[in-house]
């Protein structure tokens, strides 16, 4: 039996393959030994991470969120690269809620990332996390338009005109950039419409990039595309976390796959011309 015909793979000892593969980067994470393998950045993803990165320090973010929690669990790792950028380089962070649950992932995710004992950080006066508002539409253009209108309070119940980090900002008009993620479609045209657009400010996104492709370079100056997005954007960072993981056990797959696809092929192409090689009998 040829070295060809002895590497024919199974069904089976494929997937047993593609098992481990996706395991490894999993193990090897865990042990505190992670692989990064390389992973090319795209053009929106280095967009989203230079408008941070060009904001003067004491700049203000403020990141319109409506996101569910448990959407909030797979883009954790995401999230938490976000404030590692933008208070590494020390800009300020008003974070509002548009979804009902959103208050509980602000809260989970500012415990998550560490970041107050990482930078030293006080609330109220670094970040403010304030409270689901209703109205979507509508809620935007109000916050959008008077802060200490659209609240009476934070998250923590400290009133608005008592939080050391609203004393200079009133409006959208004192913000520096703007984030948006979402849970549905139409709430980032909603999103566009009463915040970049209404008042003239470079806005970044997280979620689907076909949901901000149409406002792309006008309205909207940079997004992360999901999984890949977050992936990449973790790998520019240097802050890798889940994303980053699955885009490695993906990789590995693919990488696996290509190498099954080329055994195959090379094991027909030589079955092939060994058949023909075979003389064959004249009929008498």
């Amino acid at each position: 039996m040829s070295l060809l015909e002895k590497l024919h793979i199974t069904h089976r000892q494929m997937a047993i393959i593609l098992t481990v593969l996706t395991v490894i980067p999993i193990a090897l994470t865990l042990i505190g030994r992670p692989i990064i393998l390389p992973l090319t950045i795209g053009p929106i993803t280095k967009d989203f991470y230079n408008r941070i990165q060009e904001l003067p320090e004491g700049s203000i973010v403020a990141w319109a969120n409506h996101v569910s929690f448990p959407g909030y669990l797979g883009k954790r790792d995401g999230y938490r690269a976000i404030l590692f950028q933008i208070f590494d380089r020390k800009l300020k962070l008003i974070m509002t809620s548009f979804w009902h649950d959103t208050p509980q992932l602000w809260t989970a995710l500012i415990e998550y990332s560490g970041v107050e004992k990482k930078y030293g950080l006080k609330e109220g006066v670094d970040f403010v996390i304030f409270p689901f508002l209703a109205g979507e539409e509508s809620a935007l253009a109000a916050v959008a338009a008077d802060f200490h209108k659209a609240y009476s309070t934070d998250l923590r119940g400290v009133p608005v005109k008592d939080i050391p980090l609203m004393q200079n900002v009133r409006s959208l008009k004192d913000v520096q950039l703007l984030i948006s993620d979402a849970g549905s479609f139409t709430f980032i045209d909603m999103f566009v419409r009463q915040w970049p657009a209404a008042y003239g400010i470079k806005s970044i996104n997280t979620y689907v990039f076909a949901t901000v492709a149409p406002y792309y370079g006008r309205f909207v100056h940079g997004a992360l595309d999901d999984v890949r997005g977050r992936a990449e954007y973790e790998s520019l960072t240097g802050y890798s976390g889940e994303d980053l993981l699955r885009m490695d056990s993906r990789n590995l797959q693919g990488l696996w796959v290509f190498v099954a696809v080329f055994i195959g092929n090379l094991s027909y192409f030589y079955a092939r011309s060994q058949k023909k090689a075979v003389p064959m009998e004249r009929p008498r």
